[in-house]
């Protein structure tokens, strides 16, 4: 069975770590914030651009690891019968599947020991972001 998505290429184009209070125990929550976006390139409308964004800070709002991170990928639609949420979930889990990958290599050798981002369902990151930019959309159509 084929792909109905061809992962071509990512780049990580942000990547900022910092402690805050000089904490150097990593094992505080962080609270996470996701958002994302889609591009169909203008000269092929199967090649898709797909921007992950993601924040984080603590929990406690005193300590802890202080996230902000921008990677972005590159994918091609195999099947044309997909509809566009079915694109932006898959190529987002790819991307955050390579992040969380890429910064527990990065930060392998810390004293801290790694960070591991948690597993999310990224369905439901991206419903709730597209709720929210709606009801902005909304707002914004009234004033």
């Amino acid at each position: 069975m084929s792909s109905p998505i061809s992962f071509d290429s990512f780049c990580l184009k942000k990547l900022s770590l910092k402690w805050k209070d000089g904490k150097e125990n990593i094992t505080s929550a962080s609270k996470l914030d996701f958002s994302f976006d889609l591009k169909v390139s203008k000269d092929n409308e199967n090649e898709l651009m797909v921007s992950l964004f993601l924040n984080g800070k603590p929990d406690n709002d005193l300590e802890g690891l202080i996230i902000d991170v921008e990677i972005c990928g590159i994918f091609t639609k195999l099947d044309k019968s997909k509809d566009e949420f079915f694109y932006f979930v898959n190529a987002t889990t790819i991307l955050y599947g390579i992040l969380r990958g890429q910064l527990s290599m990065l930060s392998s050798s810390f004293p801290s020991g790694s960070i591991i981002l948690p597993t999310v369902m990224m369905s439901e990151k991206i419903s709730n972001f597209l709720k929210k930019a709606n009801k902005k959309k909304k707002v914004a159509r009234k004033s």
